[in-house]
Parts: structure tokens; C-alpha cells; sequence
């Protein structure tokens, strides 16, 4: 948590939004609040085995965008992402957000 905390510190500006795992360990929203940043949800779906939805989160995604906070495996769920899902979303992180 203290290299989660000093990241989002380092890089979240007032106003900045960083997207969180909904359901997602508490302190994830607190740290972005704590660096006057806004935390935007992406849903993590029973239905889905609780994997990040790479879609979703591209479409949540805005120019206020600083972050993505991916925790596999995940607490509180349990759920691991792939390779796949990891690589999608690394893509889709490179060429949407810009620090």
C-alpha cells in the first residue's frame, strides 16, 4: 500500500481521475481523495468471475484520466487476471492516458 500511496501521490493532480475495481479494497478511493483526485469506478461483475472489463474501462477513460488501479489477484474477489486481459488493458493505458 505505502508504493500504491506514494504512486498516486506522485502522478494525481487536483481534479485528475484514476479509475478503481468496484468491488476493490477500500483504501484504493481514499488515496486518490487523499491526492485531490476524483476515483472513477470500473465494475468488477460476479457474472464475469469478477475479471476487469477492458471495454468498460476504455469507454471510462477522459483526458482527466491519470491511472488505472488493476489489483490481480484481486482483493476482496480472489480473481486473477490473464495474460490477455493484462495486455488489453496495458494497450489500451498507453494510448489513452498521458501523464
Amino acid at each position: 500500500m505505502g508504493g500504491l500511496s506514494l504512486a498516486i501521490l506522485t502522478i494525481v493532480e487536483p481534479g485528475d481521475e484514476v479509475l478503481i475495481p468496484d468491488p476493490g479494497f477500500p483504501s484504493y478511493k481514499a488515496q486518490v481523495i487523499l491526492a485531490s483526485g476524483r476515483p472513477v469506478p470500473h465494475v468488477l461483475r460476479e457474472g464475469s468471475g469478477f475479471l476487469v472489463d477492458v471495454e468498460e474501462v476504455e469507454r471510462l477513460i477522459t483526458e482527466k484520466t491519470k491511472a488505472i488501479i488493476l489489483n490481480t489477484p484481486s482483493n476482496p474477489t480472489g480473481s486473477v487476471f490473464g495474460e490477455k486481459v493484462l495486455r488489453a488493458i496495458s494497450k489500451v493505458a498507453i494510448e489513452k492516458i498521458s501523464l
